[in-house]
């Protein structure tokens, strides 16, 4: 919530794009960790059979996405034939499922 808040501030005060952008990685990294240690909790449910694990369908490039955006402001420079992050996630994907 609070990281929410900094990012409407920093939209109103005119800061930088890379600024925002990076509360705004900061606070999906957060979210993800969030995500991550509630499943650790019932993981515990897991292992005893309280609770089913239920599969599901996964969007490789929406997670692709999510995954690779919190460092694209520290890699882009490294990137610099890919021009943008969907051409760079297109590619990386592609060639994962060529190696299949």
């Amino acid at each position: 919530m609070g990281l929410q808040v900094l990012r409407e501030e920093l939209i109103s005060s005119g800061a930088s794009e890379e600024r925002i952008q990076t509360v705004g990685n900061i606070e999906s990294c957060c979210e993800i960790a969030v995500g991550i240690l509630n499943d650790l909790l019932v993981f515990d449910k897991l292992d005893s059979g309280i609770l089913k694990l239920d599969l599901e369908r996964l969007n490789v490039y929406d997670f692709l996405t999510e995954t690779v955006e919190p460092f694209y402001l520290q890699v882009f420079p490294k990137l610099f034939l890919y021009h943008d992050v969907k051409v760079f996630l297109h590619r990386l994907v592609r060639n994962v499922f060529d190696f299949l």
